[in-house]
């Protein structure tokens, strides 16, 4: 359960990361919530290929 949950918060926070890059007015702060969303993304690629997750391959 714990891993789920995880999982579903580290989604929610790359998706409203994504949002407010894109709707950030000044360049640089949506740069910055672009990086927030890569770093979100990076951490649910290795929770995917963590071995012993039911996301693992």
């Amino acid at each position: 359960m714990h891993q789920q949950s995880e999982r579903d918060y580290l989604e929610l926070r790359r998706r409203t990361s994504e949002e407010k890059a894109r709707a950030a007015l000044d360049p640089a702060i949506g740069r910055i919530h672009q990086e927030f969303a890569k770093h979100y993304t990076r951490r649910l690629a290795n929770e995917h290929n963590k071995p012993g997750t039911p996301y693992s391959r």
